[in-house]
C-alpha cells in the first residue's frame, strides 16, 4: 500500500549501528510533508518534550506538541497540494541537510567528553527542539504566502494561484456547466475530450444533462396526481363492495324461503 497515506501518524528510517553509530530519522505526520530528524538510537536521555508531552492529542491541539507542528503544514497543504507541499519540501530537504551536518558535529563533540552518549543525546535534543520551533513559524508563514488563494512574498505584489485549464474545463468540476437548473456532475474528467478553445464537448455534456434531468423527470412519482387517482378507484371499490353485500343478503334470504316450502308443520 501506500507508504504516504493522509492518516500517517509517524514514519522512520532507522540506521542500524553501536553506540553513536546508531541512529533513528523521526519524522511525524505524513512522510510527504515532514522533515526527518535524527535521535541516537542509545539515547541517555528522552526526546525533547514536545515529543512526549501529554498536554495535547490528536483530537487536543496544542502547540507543547510537535506532531502538531507537521500536521498543520499538512493539512493546510490540502489547499494547493501540488504547490504547497513542494514549498514543503524543499523546506524539508533544507532541514535534512542541517541536521546532517549536526549529526556530525554532535558526534565529533560526544568524542571528546568523558560521558559521550549523554554529551550527543543533548546535542541532537537541543537541535530537535529548535527545529520543531522553527517548523511551528514555517507553518504560520504558509498561512501568509499562500492566504487567499495568492501568492504572496512581499507587500507590494501578490500573484494568483493558477489552475490547469483541464481543471478548470472539466465537466466534474463544474465551472463550465452552470444554469438555472444547477450543474451536472457524472461525465468521467478526460482531459482529451476538453480540447482548449472547443465548446462541442461541452454542448455534448449540456445534451447529457438535459437528457438526465428528463428521464428523471419521467421516472419521478406525482403523488398529487397519484391521491387525485385514489380516492375516486376507493370509492369506486366500496360502492361495489357494498352493493355486492346487499345482494348477497337478498339472495340468501330468498334460497330460505325457497327450502323452507317444502316442509310441513307438525302440531
Amino acid at each position: 500500500r501506500a507508504i504516504s497515506p493522509d492518516k500517517s501518524s509517524f514514519s522512520y528510517v532507522a540506521e542500524a549501528g553501536a553506540g553513536l553509530d546508531g541512529v533513528v530519522w523521526l519524522g511525524l505526520d505524513r512522510p510527504h510533508g515532514t522533515a526527518f530528524l535524527p535521535f541516537w538510537g542509545a539515547a541517555m536521555e528522552p526526546a525533547p518534550s514536545s515529543y512526549s508531552t501529554h498536554s495535547g492529542c490528536q483530537s487536543k491541539f496544542s502547540m507543547d506538541v510537535a506532531w502538531w507542528a507537521y500536521n498543520v503544514v499538512n493539512q493546510y497543504s490540502d489547499l494547493n497540494f501540488k504547490l504547497i507541499n513542494a514549498d514543503v519540501q524543499k523546506k524539508a530537504r533544507a532541514v535534512e541537510e542541517r541536521a546532517v551536518h549536526k549529526l556530525a558535529a554532535c558526534k565529533a563533540a560526544a568524542r571528546q567528553s568523558d560521558t559521550p552518549l549523554r554529551a550527543a543525546t543533548t546535542c541532537l535534543n537541543g537541535f530537535a527542539a529548535e527545529e520543531v520551533q522553527a517548523w511551528w513559524s514555517y507553518a504560520f508563514s504558509l498561512f501568509a504566502k499562500y492566504g487567499r488563494y495568492y501568492i504572496t512574498e512581499n507587500e507590494t505584489s501578490a500573484k494568483d494561484q493558477v489552475y490547469p485549464e483541464w481543471w478548470l474545463r472539466s465537466p466534474d468540476v463544474g465551472f463550465t456547466l452552470w444554469h438555472k437548473g444547477g450543474p451536472y456532475h457524472g461525465i468521467p474528467c478526460v482531459e482529451h475530450e476538453l480540447p482548449t478553445g472547443t465548446t462541442k464537448p461541452i454542448l455534448q455534456v449540456e445534451a447529457l444533462s438535459s437528457k438526465h434531468h428528463a428521464t428523471e423527470s419521467l421516472g419521478r412519482i406525482d403523488w398529487h396526481q397519484f391521491a387525485l387517482l385514489l380516492v375516486p378507484m376507493c370509492a369506486i371499490s366500496l360502492l361495489s363492495n357494498a352493493i355486492s353485500y346487499r345482494v348477497g343478503l337478498r339472495r340468501g334470504a330468498a334460497q330460505s324461503f325457497e327450502d323452507a316450502s317444502g316442509y310441513v308443520r307438525v302440531a
